[in-house]
């Protein structure tokens, strides 16, 4: 006895509990995270249109009930049924103003709780339309019931208690109503009304699940998208950092250098001793090495951050290819290697699109190619692919006789920080980002790279680029019927000169026969004498067994072909002993000859026969005396626009924090002839510039107490109305926006650290004129 009644006792907690647990789910529905409740009660309160729909819904209902009963019954439903929907519009205005006033299960709870209140009513209406004998009232009591449990279902499948809390008061209070109507039609409606509210029960549970679904799905996609957006977010942060800290250390790395390079220029112009200029050239050529390295770590970096930029402006292709080659002769010179350039005639040379990018990866390339070629020759060849009237497809060719490339080693040759191989790393030096660099930029401007080579037979680089037909007129290209039909002999050992100087020669109407050695050359000349002689004879400085030199010697040295135009051409660093070979030929060019000066040359032999022959005095005059220059005798020869003794008109103002850099640049302008003095920041170029009327301030951009930016704003502010002193930026930042930085703030040209000698000269040159004018109007 005493174990059953403590079995009956343990299980009545059980029972509440059970009981306490199914209260819960009628009230709360299944559990679901916070987050997805607040999503589904936010459904519950939608619009006023369900609220409107239950007053007519009570109203109506309560005047069919008063027609079919007749009683005073109707008017109590009446009033119940709108204190309901009174009730629930208090509880749905309170949440459109206030959400957060109650917390999601506590709304859920209050909405449950009216619309039970409203199916209990329903309900009950219901079942006494159905008790009465009038067949149509028991139809439209059996319709309605049917339509609202449907209606509650679909529409409030978000919460399924409130669903539940409707349909089962009103539908089955029906159907225990039907019962007691007994007989065959009440059994039949109660059975049917049974099925139909478990058949909305299913339905309601296959709503509901899909609804949470749909929302765990929503609450994914957004939590994914914040988790994107923080990602972007926190990657622009990085980003924004890298640079900063990239234009940083541009500054820090560029203006010690910018000592170190200017320095060493300086140094070499001074008399030095044989040893002592080594040293020198050493500490310069060292400097630029590291500048290069410098430039390259930068531009990568820009490249994987996204801020390489692409210039769209017309330029002239064959002097961008002509000054990269000329740019290379000494490099290539000192390794006895031939440096030549075969341009395709027919390609238009104006063209449209990034000169420097173009000008850089033609850099790289043909630089790597004499760095690893230990002899022979490098050939850029340029033609073009294809050609209409808005663009042309440009192949680029760099050809070389060196070490060459293994197959296994071209599978990793554009990665970055890689080479061919360690030894080789270790042997020609290089950070290994040059062809990685070079080959995103031939991609960034919409072109393809690769290679061909095998070790030992050399290496073919390419790529190709489509660029925009330029709308201006090109004058590059020389063309002159001035020397058609003239006769030249061309001696050269090399054979890609002497194929590329034939080819040239016939786009200029001149007919050419080219030998490769002394001995064959005499014996054109004096054989042509007899006939048909040659107009004039090109020269290679360089040959076996006989030389340019000694060749010409030897054709002034017999009467039949002494006559003939000599032109002599070699390498650069080859023109030592111009002062005793100057009286046996007419002209001597440095190679790569450019073709505006080959034909210049060509012109003024033939047209000019009687002319003397050129003094060493004539060619070889040092343009740079040692002491300071007057300004007319420093930029004779310069970009300068002669416009006489600046003198007591030009001052300068260099505005520099770093001591070491405002020696470099007040002995540049010294140099120069251009009186300067120096300041260690903005502040104190503002104070200088109220004491002397300077025409050019050269400001550097990041100095303490107030930088470049501020003190040219402040000084544009001053200057309204009054002459305009020259700014130009010199800075040791090289990041993309830095010019337009300079120039968004007033500045007038862009000087990048560190500052070489002859740019210095061409910036200036470039903006004399204005600044004498200021010069003139301030005194």
């Amino acid at each position: 006895m005493s174990e059953n009644t403590s079995l009956d006792l343990m299980s009545v907690p059980r029972a509440q509990q059970i009981a306490a647990n199914w209260l819960k789910f009628l009230l709360d529905g299944p559990p679901v995270p916070e987050t997805i409740r607040r999503e589904l009660v936010a459904t519950l309160y939608p619009r006023s249109f369900r609220i409107g729909s239950s007053w007519v819904t009570s109203a109506t209902n309560g005047i069919v009930l008063a027609l079919a009963m007749h009683s005073w019954i109707p008017a109590v439903w009446m009033v119940v049924a709108l204190l309901i929907c009174f009730i629930r519009t208090i509880d749905w205005l309170r949440y459109r103003r206030a959400p957060d006033l109650y917390t999601p299960k506590q709304w859920a709870r209050r909405f449950t709780l009216g619309f039970l209140a409203f199916g209990l009513w329903w309900g009950a209406t219901a079942a006494l339309l159905f008790l009465t004998n009038d067949q149509v009232v028991k139809s439209i009591a059996v319709l309605s019931t049917v339509a609202m449990g449907a209606g509650a279902v679909c529409s409030y499948p978000a919460h399924p208690p409130a669903a539940l809390a409707f349909t089962v008061p009103a539908m089955l209070s029906f159907a225990v109503a039907a019962v007691f109507e007994g007989g065959w039609f009440g059994f039949s409606i109660a059975f049917v009304q049974t099925v139909l509210t478990a058949n909305y029960l299913i339905i309601l549970r296959e709503f509901f699940q899909m609804i949470i679904r749909e929302l765990r799905l929503a609450q994914e996609k957004s939590a994914l998208a914040e988790n994107l957006e923080r990602a972007h977010i926190a990657l622009e942060r990085e980003s924004r950092a890298k640079s900063e800290f990239l234009a940083n250390m541009s500054h820090e790395i560029r203006t010690p250098l910018n000592g170190i390079i200017g320095m060493s220029g300086l140094l070499l112009d001074t008399g030095l001793m044989g040893e002592q200029r080594e040293f020198a050239e050493t500490i310069r050529s060292s400097g630029d090495a590291l500048l290069a390295i410098v430039n390259d770590i930068l531009d990568f970096s820009k490249i994987a951050a996204g801020k390489l930029t692409l210039e769209e402006i017309d330029f002239d292709l064959v002097e961008i290819a002509e000054s990269t080659v000329e740019l290379l002769a000494e490099q290539a010179s000192k390794k006895h290697i031939e440096v030549a350039l075969d341009f395709d005639p027919e390609l238009p040379p104006a063209l449209r699109g990034d000169p420097a990018r173009l000008r850089q990866v033609l850099t790289n390339l043909v630089s790597n190619a004499i760095k690893f070629t230990p002899k022979g020759e490098v050939v850029l060849r340029i033609g073009a692919e294809a050609a209409t009237n808005e663009d042309a497809r440009v192949r680029f060719e760099i050809r070389d006789t060196g070490i060459g490339i293994s197959p296994e080693a071209r599978q990793r040759l554009f990665q970055p920080f890689s080479q061919a191989d360690s030894s080789t790393s270790r042997k020609y030096g290089g950070t290994g980002l040059g062809l990685a660099i070079s080959m995103q930029l031939v991609q960034a401007m919409g072109g393809k790279m690769g290679v061909e080579s095998e070790p030992g037979q050399g290496s073919t680089f390419h790529f190709t680029i489509t660029f925009g037909r330029s709308a201006a007129a090109a004058v590059t290209t020389v063309r002159s019927n001035s020397l058609t039909g003239l006769r030249a002999l061309i001696v050269d050992d090399n054979a890609t000169n002497r194929k590329i100087l034939r080819h040239q020669l016939s786009i200029w109407g001149m007919y050419s026969h080219a030998v490769e050695d002394g001995f064959q050359a005499l014996a054109e000349l004096r054989a042509a004498a007899l006939a048909l002689p040659y107009n004039v004879a090109i020269l290679d400085c360089q040959m076996p067994e006989i030389d340019g030199p000694t060749l010409a010697r030897s054709i002034r040295e017999d009467p039949t072909i002494a006559g003939i135009r000599l032109l002599m051409m070699s390498s650069a660093g080859e023109r030592a002993d111009f002062a005793q070979q100057s009286k046996v030929f007419d002209e001597w060019l440095i190679k790569p000859v450019k073709q505006a000066r080959l034909h210049e040359a060509l012109v003024t032999l033939i047209s000019d026969k009687q002319r003397p022959a050129h003094t060493a005095e004539d060619r070889d005059t040092d343009p740079a005396p040692a002491g300071p220059l007057h300004f007319n005798q420093q930029f004779a020869n310069t970009d300068f626009v002669a416009i006489g003794e600046p003198n007591g008109r030009i001052r300068v103002l260099v505005a520099e924090d770093n001591v070491v850099n405002q020696k470099v640049a007040l002995l540049q302008l010294r140099k120069l002839g251009l009186p300067a003095d120096a300041v260690g920041n903005g502040r104190e170029a503002l104070e200088a510039l109220g004491r002397v009327a300077y025409s050019i301030v050269l400001m550097d951009c990041q100095m303490p107490e107030m930088d470049g930016y501020a003190a040219t704003a402040e000084i544009r502010r001053r200057q309204a109305g009054q002459p305009h002193t020259v700014i130009i930026a010199m800075t040791a930042h090289a990041m993309s926006g830095d010019r337009e930085k300079c120039t968004a703030c007033g500045m007038d040209d862009y000087l990048g650290k560190p500052v070489k000698f002859e740019e210095l000269k061409k910036v200036l040159a470039r903006w004399m004129p204005a600044a004498v004018e200021v010069g003139v109007a301030t005194n």
